[in-house]
């Protein structure tokens, strides 16, 4: 039985970042009211005091832009309070179309 482990480029598993949030395209299929309410409130409280903590998932698309598809939230908050880069982790886009994507 073999147990290695399989030949994976970085490129194919991601690579982390820290990328401008103001330079973060955020994806279409996202929450409307991401900036209501306290939860949200508490979330820009918390990157203010301490940053963003879990890494932004995102894509790069074929035109070099970095779309988020998790961590719309952060990356708003990140805006909010001014900060210059958060952590995000940038992963191959593998979605042949729009609708597959979404």
């Amino acid at each position: 039985m073999d147990t290695s482990t399989p030949d994976v480029t970085t490129a194919e598993r991601g690579v982390l970042e820290h990328i401008d949030p103001k330079a973060l395209e955020i994806a279409d299929n996202v929450r409307d009211n991401a900036t209501e309410g306290k939860h949200y409130a508490d979330l820009v409280a918390s990157v203010g005091e301490v940053g963003v903590v879990v890494p932004v998932c995102a894509t790069r698309d074929a035109d070099g832009k970095t779309v988020v598809r998790d961590g719309q939230r952060r990356t708003l908050a990140a805006r909010a309070v001014g900060l210059d880069t958060v952590p995000v982790y940038v992963v191959s886009e593998v979605a042949e179309d729009d609708k597959s994507r979404t």
